[in-house]
């Protein structure tokens, strides 16, 4: 016997707002969030464009959250953890409630803390390795965004920490709905966050061809997934974290869900170790395992994973095709707006997600002036729509050919 599992709290920090209801917003106006680096370019970086939140760190304080608490957390456990609250606030909750359920947490991040890496490493290659912060390895350590949230948020099951690039905050929350729907646990925290400072930026702008360089003048035009002139993703900063919780018992409590999670699928390419296969097998093999495990035939819209690289954005169409014939549901990436927020990028799409099932749009997918030729007609929407999706798709396909996709309903 399997359960029915809701989303009964959010919370989320990125460049489109520092809560839910300002990303929602911000979504709908179709108003971007990437702005100019000036280090960036004094680096003399090819990028010189991210998607970077406004001041965050305050709300720590706001959540009661003590300093001698925040003091041994990374840049992304402390972004995870606010994303964490605010999730939890919004399910009705308090943080000390969930240690008294059969409560998980199952989050991920990429890097967590660049900046104490960097800074040990120059004090240990100078011989000063007694300089060197004794917080280093806990800000450091792969699962340093599970622990900076159960630290403040104390869960009594499995707190798991995964890894799968771009995929990671999808693989969280399909991993949370499987620990609940098949009786493993009643509630979880799930999602995932990332912190692109100037060193992780680094070598993402090394990697030629990945990040977007052809828009540096014009910021807010750079993340253009699916145009015939895209050149790469924009990086950003952020933190997507749901409360997944079973539904009787979310209705139980009297929480009025922010939406239903029906399924989800995944897969492996084994293609490269970062190009996806370029027909879109290993990405239709994930759509049509989401569609099957969920029970569905169709959906009314699809969060592309649309990062804005060129071989990315044709192999995702031709999946696209592939599942759905010539019945292809509107399509759009809300990367367009937020930028790539990698390990966080599956959760705050998700979180996007219920945004537009919630208040009745499909977000736009801006800086759309042509596709590629080969996908002429294909129903990718330059913009909004205000139409109320039932079932949504949201993709996230990562660096390895690892492969997440979720279905959600109102």
């Amino acid at each position: 016997m399997t359960r029915r599992v809701v989303i009964s709290g959010r919370g989320a920090i990125s460049c489109l707002g520092n809560d839910v209801a300002a990303i929602g917003e911000a979504l709908r106006a179709g108003r971007s969030g990437i702005r100019h680096m000036p280090e960036w370019e004094a680096l003399s970086f090819g990028c010189h464009v991210s998607g970077q939140p406004d001041p965050w760190e305050h709300s720590l304080g706001e959540f009661g959250v003590k300093k001698r608490e925040v003091t041994p957390l990374s840049g992304a456990g402390r972004m995870g953890l606010v994303a964490a609250l605010q999730a939890i606030a919004e399910a009705g909750l308090e943080p000390d409630q969930l240690k008294a359920l059969r409560s998980s947490c199952v989050v991920g991040c990429g890097v967590s803390d660049p900046p104490s890496m960097h800074d040990a490493y120059e004090k240990i290659q100078a011989g000063r390795v007694r300089r060197v912060s004794p917080l280093t390895i806990v800000r450091c350590m792969s699962n340093a965004v599970s622990a900076a949230v159960t630290s403040v948020i104390p869960v009594s099951g499995l707190n798991l920490t995964l890894g799968s690039a771009c995929a990671t905050g999808a693989h969280a929350i399909g991993m949370a709905f499987d620990l609940i729907r098949h009786g493993a646990a009643d509630i979880a925290i799930c999602g995932g966050a990332e912190w692109a400072d100037v060193g992780l930026s680094g070598t993402f702008d090394a990697m030629r061809g990945v990040l977007a360089a052809g828009f540096n003048d014009r910021p807010e035009q750079a993340s253009r997934p699916f145009d015939v002139d895209r050149s790469g993703f924009v990086l950003s900063s952020g933190s997507g974290m749901l409360i997944l919780e079973a539904r009787d018992e979310a209705l139980e409590r009297g929480v009025e869900p922010h939406g239903e999670i029906l399924g989800w699928g995944f897969s492996s390419d084994g293609h490269h170790i970062t190009q996806p296969d370029p027909e879109g097998r290993g990405a239709a093999a994930c759509m049509t395992a989401a569609m099957h495990d969920a029970g569905v035939s169709k959906v009314d819209y699809i969060n592309a994973h649309g990062t804005s690289t060129q071989p990315g954005d044709a192999a995702e169409l031709r999946a696209i095709r592939k599942v759905f014939g010539d019945d292809v549901p509107p399509i759009s990436s809300t990367k367009s707006l937020g930028g790539h927020a990698v390990a966080a990028a599956g959760a705050l799409e998700a979180i996007h997600c219920t945004e537009m099932l919630g208040r009745g749009f499909l977000a736009p997918n801006v800086n759309l002036a042509r596709l590629d030729d080969e996908f002429t007609g294909m129903p990718v929407i330059g913009d909004l729509q205000d139409v109320v999706p039932e079932i949504v798709m949201s993709n996230s396909f990562g660096f390895g050919g690892t492969n997440a996709t979720l279905i959600l309903r109102r």
